[in-house]
């Protein structure tokens, strides 16, 4: 009793000092603070500068304060959502998690009790992976970084909700959805050179969705595990040390939008990230799934929204209104129009891939200097639109706002390798563009061209006259789109597994340009091929999967697939032109059941894949082969944490 009373009294005594060593510490920062700002003051008296001086920095000290009273407010509201939902909902009622706004979600309290108590493990587990693997595998690329901290905190991730599907899905998957909350305090420091930079404080909000693909009946029972976002989460942090440089406003919302556009790439639908459990596991299956159909948003008009900008300056008009389209990693915004009953008629095109429970999310904002004004948002189901003949016209109104709506048309189209369905698109077309009141700005598509570039072979290694490896990357030009690959340093046989979708309008028109270039060498073109897409209307199911030899470049061969689909508003299942035998659309469940097949009695393995699938609109997949040397720098590190586990 003694010994625990010494520690008791020893504990308290540790607190009481650490607390009180805080609040000379925060006193001292006050200090400091007063006495820069009253020495500014007194430069701009001594050398007479003009008062507009004083006013500006005034301006920017109160707009900085906002800003970190806003984010301090946020981040109170993430730690509410990580230790207690209760308390967080009656603040704010409007952000219910999935189990209240959805009743087919089940609370899995169960879970996070169980995430809970293996959280220190966790947490030793993910220091000790850090140090042994991740850390070498980073100093191959940056030698002089180094970690000096990695603590994951209290706190542990939550789990608002979880929802398994049971209609709409294939016989051999396990699709279910949960609802993700990380408000950690969690610590990271990291050392280059003298400079120390970390990162504390993690919050991440997202809608997380988890496939079980090929289930057999062998231990572990699943051939693979798909995992991504269903849209882009939100997520903050803060920065520690030498970073605080871009806790800066300005800076710090560039830094935001990258991140945001790294998880995107990577994370959130169509880009996944693959857990494959099966040895020799045929990941091809995977990496490559097909769109179910093309969503193409009318956004027409609006009435009757509010003004939220009460500015001291009269201004003319009483909104500048526009519009936010969100479905997975794709975003769109219309133009800008100063009405109160604005008129965009604008259309966008969209694949989608899980169209049975994916929504469309529309926003309207009020343009603004600084932050723009929220006014309202409306979800709308994917599967609606299809269960109302693939065509959706209505007024939605705004949640939230009374009087306020907006005017949407949803058109859905499947597709399909039948020629004759281009007629029909066509005509469809013409119809839409004279509903729209001619005000389409852009031709519509017909067509969507699916590229793939997988690896190229017997690159040169010598440059006038020069040993020298290349940095090579592709080059995809077609019509008015161009994109570009990822580079791969000292490679002559690089391996890049990336598709690209392209919408077309006359696809026998267009002339499809794959160059290579060395980026080590100012862009030098090393070779191109070209392929015109009418010779694909040629070939069966109107998809080449081959090599082709560069012009420019001899002994060099690059190993592309192409695939190209017609838009129809004719379901696969009904459409009686399509040859069951030779259609590209239906063989999809054979495949899968032949992989299904060849996986019993196999040993079992875990790989990492991080698919990565990008288009014209931002539609990307990156895959790296298992028979090829050639790994991307994330995917290495995801191979070197599975190979080599950190020691107890």
């Amino acid at each position: 009793m003694k010994k625990s009373n010494r520690k008791k009294f020893k504990t308290t005594v540790q607190h009481d000092l650490k607390t009180n060593l805080f609040d000379i510490y925060n006193l001292l920062k006050i200090f400091l603070r007063c006495l820069v700002y009253s020495f500014l003051l007194w430069l701009l008296g001594r050398y007479g500068f003009s008062l507009i001086w004083l006013i500006i920095f005034a301006l920017v000290q109160t707009i900085e304060r906002r800003w970190n009273l806003l984010h301090l407010e946020r981040r109170k509201f993430f730690e509410e959502l990580t230790t207690d939902v209760r308390p967080a909902l009656e603040k704010r009622l409007h952000e219910f998690p999935s189990y209240i706004s959805y009743p087919d979600f089940d609370r899995c309290e169960w879970l996070n009790k169980f995430i809970a108590q293996l959280w220190p493990t966790i947490s030793d587990y993910v220091q000790q992976l850090v140090k042994t693997t991740i850390e070498p595998e980073i100093k191959k690329q940056i030698s002089s970084l180094s970690f000096e901290r990695i603590d994951l905190g209290d706190f542990p991730p939550r789990l608002g909700g979880i929802k398994i599907y049971t209609e709409n899905i294939r016989s051999d998957e396990i699709t279910l959805d949960t609802e993700f909350f990380y408000g950690g305090d969690m610590q990271i420091k990291m050392r280059y050179h003298s400079f120390k930079a970390g990162i504390k404080s993690l919050y991440l909000h997202g809608e997380l969705r988890l496939i079980l693909k090929s289930i057999v009946s062998k231990l572990p029972f699943v051939g693979a595990l798909e995992v991504f976002f269903l849209r882009t989460p939100t997520i903050d942090f803060d920065l520690t040390d030498i970073a605080n440089i871009i806790e800066i406003p300005g800076l710090h919302n560039l830094l935001m939008l990258t991140l945001e556009r790294i998880l995107q790439s990577s994370f959130v639908i169509p880009n996944r990230l693959i857990v494959a459990f099966m040895n020799e596991i045929d990941i091809n299956q995977l990496r490559f799934p097909r769109p179910d159909g093309i969503l193409r948003i009318d956004i027409i008009e609006a009435k009757h929204l509010p003004k939220l900008d009460h500015s001291l300056i009269p201004t003319k008009h009483a909104i500048d209104a526009y519009v936010t389209i969100s479905i997975g990693q794709y975003k769109y915004k219309t133009h800008t129009q100063r009405h109160n009953n604005p008129e965009w008629y604008e259309t966008f095109e969209v694949p989608v891939e899980e169209s049975n429970t994916q929504q469309l999310q529309v926003s309207i904002f009020d343009a603004d200097f600084g932050t723009d004004d929220y006014i309202g948002t409306i979800n709308i189901p994917i599967e609606s639109i299809k269960n109302e003949n693939n065509l959706l016209d209505q007024w939605y109104d705004l949640a939230g706002r009374t009087n306020s709506t907006i005017h949407i048309r949803l058109n859905w189209f499947y597709l399909s390798t039948n020629q004759k369905y281009f007629q029909e698109i066509q005509r469809i077309n013409v119809e839409h563009i004279h509903s729209m009141l001619a005000k389409i700005s852009h031709t519509l598509s017909t067509s969507l061209l699916i590229v793939y570039i997988e690896r190229a072979e017997h690159l040169p290694s010598t440059q006038h006259g020069k040993a020298l490896e290349p940095y090579p990357f592709c080059s995809i030009k077609i019509d008015n789109y161009e994109e570009k690959t990822s580079i791969i340093k000292n490679s002559t046989n690089p391996c890049w597994m990336k598709s690209f979708m392209f919408m077309l309008v006359h696809p026998e028109q267009s002339l499809l340009q794959i160059n290579i270039n060395d980026s080590n060498s100012k862009n030098h073109l090393i070779g191109t091929i070209e392929i015109s897409i009418k010779t694909l209307l040629q070939e069966r199911d109107w998809s080449i999967n081959r090599a082709y030899p560069l012009k420019g470049s001899s002994n060099t061969k690059l190993y592309i697939r192409l695939q190209l689909q017609v838009m129809t508003k004719t379901h696969p299942t009904n459409d009686p032109f399509v040859n069951t035998s030779q259609s590209t659309l239906v063989p999809e469940t054979d495949s899968h059941s032949s992989m299904k097949t060849s996986l019993q009695g196999r040993k079992s393995k875990i790989q990492f894949h991080l698919i990565n699938r990008h288009n014209d609109q931002r539609i990307l997949t990156q895959q790296k082969s298992p028979q090829h040397k050639s790994f991307s720098f994330l995917q290495t590190l995801f191979l070197s944490c599975v190979k080599n586990p950190p020691e107890e």
